[in-house]
């Protein structure tokens, strides 16, 4: 019997669905069977799969008996019921998902069903939310760093523990995490003290921060850096810049370490770190999204503060003691330099990174 995953809030526009649907797609990667249910009659998730609204099959003939049993599938295990606004005209009783959900997790041996339930206050009448968290295992609730939404932390508690007290006793209310969080922000902090004392042992650690501005993303690639202080001062500066992220190469660099940790000075915390397998394929496939790649060489002959930074940019740093790659320079867009005035004839990795970083945020605030 697969485990059933509420994903609950009275609030509309916390990023529910969206939870719901990376949930779903999280538990797939990692090889499970998964079905997501569209339990709003709003249809977002359905919207979100790009499934019409006249789809010959929805969550109201599953629950109802009628039609031919159809799902939307998505790669090898993840399947997706489609939603339907007219669900919300019908009474039903309680356990009519359950019921369904029952018979039909054994027949497609489902690991895990995740229901996007609808934003409704849960008032003890049988509505669709309390339908949904009577046939949940789970329940779990994003919440966002605003007045309103921590102020629904103390409506969802009582009325998750009536039906746990009342219809589903083996109900485990999971927690409330942040969602659409910017973290830099004196809200965020605010707010994340004031939902601790409401949530109390339910309030989650984890949050999921806001999607940046794709159109004006700024990334710094790392070309196989060996140092660890190196990466951890720059993960330091790209925080405080509040860029996009950093890409770092999987193999023959340096990890992700306690050194990098420490040297980030917390700042590891705020900063997306990907690593990838090949960073020339990598930045191929940013050119592809519209990036603009700049790399700082020796032999460059265009100083690094005449380039143009807006728009969708990734900085290549290289190797400490080789520089950026020759298989990594011809796919520059800008071959750039840090003019020298001494005689040293370069800068330490770090330290060339913030002078890029910090050309890229002047030039935005000139914009």
């Amino acid at each position: 019997m697969g485990k059933i995953i509420g994903v609950a809030n009275q609030k509309g526009g916390v990023g529910k669905t969206t939870t719901s649907i990376h949930l779903g797609a999280s538990f797939a990667e990692m090889k499970k069977r998964v079905l997501i249910i569209d339990f709003d009659s709003q249809r977002n998730l359905s919207i979100g799969y790009k499934i019409p609204k006249d789809f010959p099959y929805t969550v109201k003939n599953f629950i109802e008996k009628t039609g031919n049993f159809r799902l939307t599938q998505k790669g090898e295990s993840l399947f997706i019921l489609a939603g339907d606004r007219g669900v919300e005209e019908t009474d039903y009783k309680r356990t009519v998902l359950k019921d369904m959900i029952d018979l039909l997790s054994s027949k497609m041996n489902l690991d895990y069903i995740i229901i996007d339930c609808p934003p409704r206050p849960l008032s003890g009448r049988v509505g669709l939310g309390e339908i949904a968290l009577c046939a949940s295992d789970y329940v779990l609730s994003p919440i966002e760093a605003e007045e309103y939404s921590i102020e629904g932390i103390n409506e969802l508690l009582p009325s998750v523990k009536r039906i746990i007290d009342n219809y589903n006793p083996k109900l485990q209310f999971l927690g409330f995490f942040f969602n659409k969080v910017l973290t830099n922000t004196k809200n965020f902090r605010v707010y994340s003290d004031l939902a601790k004392q409401q949530a109390g042992q339910y309030f989650l650690e984890t949050y999921i921060r806001q999607d940046v501005n794709v159109e004006n993303a700024k990334i710094i690639i790392l070309d196989h850096l060996e140092d660890p202080h190196n990466l951890g001062a720059i993960v330091r500066t790209v925080e405080a810049a509040n860029l996009t992220g950093i890409i770092i190469p999987k193999d023959r660099a340096t990890d992700v370490n306690y050194t990098v940790v420490k040297t980030s000075a917390g700042a590891i915390e705020n900063v997306k770190i990907s690593q990838v397998t090949n960073i020339n394929s990598t930045i191929l496939k940013l050119k592809e999204l519209g990036f603009w790649i700049v790399g700082t060489t020796l032999e460059a002959q265009e100083d690094f503060k005449n380039i143009d930074y807006s728009g969708k940019i990734a900085v290549v740093i290289g190797n400490e003691g080789k520089g950026i790659s020759e298989s990594t320079i011809k796919h520059l867009d800008f071959n750039v330099k840090i003019p020298m005035y001494g005689t040293t004839n370069s800068l330490n990795a770090s330290v060339a990174a913030a002078l890029m970083i910090y050309e890229i945020v002047r030039k935005g605030k000139d914009e």
